[in-house]
């Protein structure tokens, strides 16, 4: 659904009031770099993070001179949806940004409805940038955001490449996903949202699943984070600098992976590598290089106890691969021995529960 701009449109000279010395500035940081985007969106809804973030947008986007929308996903789980999506038409009737409304169907496989939300949130996303030709998307993303995100993963034994949390900038497919906010503490958001609601009498929405011990961040939010603020009050900061730590951590893990990788004969296009030359290594190495096959080949981490097990049958495997049984199954693709050539292919037969 497209909302075309109006007369309510806020001026220049009333949008380069309403914003923030800092907001400002960490979001054109973020787009610095060899390539203008083409077309840019913001992910929108109508909270105040995505709201105040969508305002910086498109001050910046009137500066530059380039296409901005905004996307509002409608999940349809909470019976304030609906309002929710006029708020996020109603914020780009003022700011003068197209704005798109799509609904999706929110279908738990599992893993909960957080991650079905996310997953279908995501994907409508990808679609509606794949629409309009938008190479470029910004999420509003935040320290206390980042904090919990890797408050959540230490919980679940993530491990170091889990503890780099939210990135700054990552891909979904060929588009860009920019979080300009990762080193803004959500009180400065919160504070420009109450600025911008009293010039313009637009005021955010507010999800109760934020705040719900239903779901992990409402646990985190309502019961450990007053907690840590009472005894650690930058414990925020401290988690997202550890958060940047990690990446760091991660780029070199990844560089060193790729180099043992290299020296394992890794045929990229074959998706293979040298068993025996994989089998010298140490049995930490060895877990690193297959963590980066995998990641290479764009398919989920496996979990300790599974990697475990296919390093175990690879180190038993005959050495030239001879034993033809050998299929360790991962993410609709097997891990197969031959030839002495460690290979991993798309499995289609049944799969083992």
């Amino acid at each position: 659904m497209l909302q075309p701009t109006t007369s309510e449109m806020l001026d220049n000279c009333t949008l380069d009031d309403l914003i923030d010395p800092t907001l400002g500035p960490a979001l054109a940081h973020s787009v610095t770099g060899p390539d203008t985007p083409r077309a840019s969106a913001v992910a929108l809804s109508a909270g105040p993070d995505s709201a105040v973030l969508a305002v910086h947008a498109a001050h910046w986007a009137r500066q530059h001179g380039l296409s901005l929308y905004f996307f509002h996903i409608h999940h349809g789980l909470q019976a304030p949806a609906d309002g929710w999506s006029r708020q996020a038409l109603a914020l780009g009737r003022l700011l003068g940004v197209p704005t798109w409304v799509k609904k999706v169907q929110v279908k738990p496989t599992g893993d909960g409805i957080e991650s079905a939300a996310r997953r279908a949130r995501y994907q409508a996303l990808q679609e509606m940038a794949s629409t309009l030709q938008v190479d470029t998307l910004f999420l509003g993303h935040h320290l206390d955001d980042q904090a919990e995100t890797v408050l959540m993963r230490l919980l679940r034994g993530s491990g170091p490449t889990g503890m780099q949390a939210m990135r700054p900038r990552t891909h979904l497919g060929e588009l860009l996903l920019l979080r300009p906010f990762l080193q803004v503490p959500r009180a400065r958001i919160l504070q420009s949202a109450q600025q911008f609601g009293q010039r313009t009498h637009w005021h955010p929405v507010s999800d109760p699943t934020n705040l719900n011990p239903r779901y992990q961040r409402g646990v985190i939010r309502e019961e450990l984070a007053p907690v840590l603020t009472h005894y650690w009050p930058q414990w925020q900061r401290i988690l997202g600098r550890h958060a940047q730590l990690a990446a760091e951590q991660s780029v070199l893990l990844d560089e060193w992976a790729a180099e043992l990788l290299a020296r394992l004969d890794f045929d990229e296009g074959q998706q293979r590598f040298d068993l025996l030359k994989w089998r010298s290594l140490t049995p930490a190495k060895q877990r690193l290089v297959l963590r980066y096959f995998f990641q290479q080949a764009d398919l989920p981490m496996p979990s300790q106890a599974r990697l475990a097990e296919m390093q175990r049958q690879l180190q038993t495997v005959h050495q030239l691969g001879t034993d033809r049984q050998l299929q360790i199954q991962h993410a609709q693709h097997v891990l197969r021995c031959t030839e002495g050539q460690v290979l991993l292919q798309p499995y289609d037969g049944p799969h083992k529960k």
